[in-house]
């Protein structure tokens, strides 16, 4: 059973994911993108700066309370294999992959959780008017919601990017981080920063 406040936040989450929301994916190929450069600094500000700018924001107060915290990115399966169509969006979910591997990383010794959430194509108006190319929503939710309250992994697919083939490629490339990562020591949080 959840708990109520719980299951209120995870009910509003839910409710949040199927309303128009600053998600942003511009559908156009390299070759025909004649738009000009605000137009994907919108795309670029939207999807990977104000992530990081609001984990910046609320990192502060997750450690200041020092209480188990979870902290969910969301990504795309596109930041692993770019979607032709999306060549921005794609590139700035890898870019939040990157950011949050290496968050989860600095916050190792705290109570705060970094969890990947990485959706394969969900039935919301991200895609545009009319179109809904991808799972139902509701499928999508309760699979999700369930994996995070759970707690078992640090990233959380559904479908495509929760099959074993993904899930190896995820454990091989974290792997190699964690190799890496030993080889140039950096200041990392410690849960008894406020």
């Amino acid at each position: 059973m959840i708990p109520s406040r719980k299951r209120n936040n995870l009910e509003a989450s839910r409710a949040a994911l199927g309303k128009p929301r600053p998600g942003i994916q511009r559908r156009v190929s390299l070759a025909s993108d004649t738009a000009a450069w605000p137009e994907r600094q919108v795309e670029i500000d939207t999807l990977l700066s104000g992530p990081v700018h609001l984990n910046h924001l609320l990192l502060p107060l997750m450690l200041k309370h020092n209480r188990s915290s979870l902290l969910v990115n969301v990504r795309s399966g596109g930041a692993f294999i770019p979607q032709v169509f999306a060549p921005v969006y794609s590139a700035c979910k890898a870019a939040l992959h990157s950011y949050t591997v290496t968050l989860r990383h600095a916050l190792r010794a705290t109570r705060v959780r970094v969890v990947e959430l990485i959706p394969p194509a969900v039935q919301t108006a991200l895609a545009g008017p009319g179109t809904t190319p991808g799972v139902p929503l509701d499928e999508f939710c309760d699979e999700v919601f369930s994996a995070l309250q759970r707690g078992e992994s640090d990233t959380v697919g559904f479908g495509p990017t929760n099959t074993s083939e993904f899930k190896q490629v995820l454990n091989a490339t974290d792997l190699l981080f964690k190799a890496s990562s030993l080889r140039f020591p950096i200041a990392t949080y410690s849960s008894e920063q406020s």
